[in-house]
């Protein structure tokens, strides 16, 4: 393992060499990354797979790996490589957190307008679920004068000039 990975859990190598690495995992992601590994082995990889190890103060960071399978000399080692994401998932949360309890309506489309998100408030707001309103086009969302207004930002702001 590369000092880096040791330095996203705050272990040094000689403290961790030679232990069950499944021993670090969350127990709630623990029967996901078996499931995963399991299948890594099987079929080879490759495989990719968010999870939360513990860090050696006690808390979870936040994991992304990417791994597969390499077959050296008859035995089987794991070629993995390791992000930390922590900071992103509490971003997710607090956004959604948000998002959630907010008393507008955010929605994102693409730039070509497809629905990408609706906020929950639209139940509230519009009394359409949040699925009902991802199936409706921006059109039906809009008044015509709305609908120039945003072609016209993202016109000028967005698309590639």
């Amino acid at each position: 393992m590369s000092p880096q990975a040791y330095d996203i859990l705050g272990y040094k190598p000689e403290e961790v060499i030679g232990l069950n690495g499944f021993k670090f995992i969350h127990p709630e992601d623990l029967p996901k990354l078996t499931s995963k590994f399991t299948n890594l082995i099987k079929t080879g990889g490759p495989i990719q797979v968010e999870y939360r190890a513990l860090h050696k103060d006690g808390h979870y960071v936040c994991l992304s790996a990417k791994g597969t399978v390499v077959k050296q000399n008859g035995d089987i080692k794991l070629i993995a490589v390791l992000r930390d994401i922590t900071r992103e998932r509490e971003t997710e949360q607090k956004y959604e957190l948000l998002a959630n309890n907010i008393n507008d309506i955010i929605w994102t489309n693409d730039l070509n307008t497809n629905p990408i998100y609706t906020s929950p408030s639209v139940k509230k707001i519009l009394g359409f679920t949040v699925e009902e309103d991802l199936a409706r086009p921006i059109t039906k969302k809009f008044t015509p004068e709305s609908l120039k207004k945003i072609g016209k930002l993202i016109k000028n702001h967005i698309t590639p000039k």
